[in-house]
C-alpha cells in the first residue's frame, strides 16, 4: 500500500510539473503575441496618423485599422489640421517605445512612447503669404492607451506627458 501511494504521489507530482510547464509556455506564447501585435499597431498607427496629417493624400478611413472611433472623433490634429494650408515635401518621424508587457487576459494596455517629427520641409499653398515654413510638430513623450475589442488591438487615447524639442536630428 505504501508503494502504491508513493507511486501515485510521484505520478501526480510529474503531471503537475508538466501542467505548470505547459501553462507557462501558453501564457508566454499568448503574451508575446499580444506584445507583438501592440507594437505593430502603435508603430504603424502613429506613422499612418502623421502621414494622414502631413501628406493629406491618405484616406482617413484607413486609420480605422489602428485607432478606435472615439479617438478619431476626438483627435484635434486630425479634425483641425494645421498643415492643410501647406504642401509638405518631406519630414522625419521617429518612434521609441519603452518596455511593456501584456498578460493574455488584459484588454487594455498603456505604453510610454517617444514620438518625434522633425525636419518638416514644405511651403504655404497660399501664394499671397509668400514662402512660409510649416509649423513645428509637437513632439514628445506620450502615454498611449490601447484596447482590445473583438480580438483586435486599437489605440483608444493618447496623452502628451513631456514635450521634446526636436533639434533637426
Amino acid at each position: 500500500m505504501d508503494l502504491a501511494r508513493r507511486f501515485a504521489f510521484y505520478v501526480l507530482r510529474k503531471a503537475l510539473l508538466v501542467f505548470i510547464v505547459i501553462l507557462f509556455l501558453g501564457i508566454t506564447f499568448f503574451s508575446t503575441r499580444d506584445v507583438a501585435n501592440v507594437y505593430i499597431v502603435v508603430n504603424e498607427g502613429l506613422e499612418s496618423r502623421v502621414l494622414a496629417i502631413l501628406d493629406q493624400n491618405i484616406d482617413v478611413e484607413f486609420l480605422d485599422r489602428f485607432f478606435s472611433d472615439s479617438f478619431l472623433r476626438e483627435d484635434q490634429l486630425l479634425s483641425n489640421n494645421i498643415y492643410t494650408g501647406y504642401n509638405i515635401y518631406s519630414y522625419r518621424h521617429r518612434i521609441r517605445m519603452n518596455f511593456f508587457w501584456i498578460w493574455p487576459w488584459d484588454n487594455e494596455a498603456t505604453i510610454s512612447v517617444e514620438q518625434v517629427v522633425s525636419n518638416i520641409i514644405g511651403e504655404s499653398r497660399n501664394i499671397d503669404e509668400g514662402l512660409k515654413n510649416p509649423p513645428e510638430w509637437e513632439s514628445g513623450r506620450k502615454l498611449v492607451v490601447l484596447i482590445r475589442e473583438q480580438g483586435r488591438w486599437q489605440i483608444d487615447s493618447m496623452e502628451s506627458t513631456e514635450p521634446i524639442m526636436s533639434s533637426g536630428e
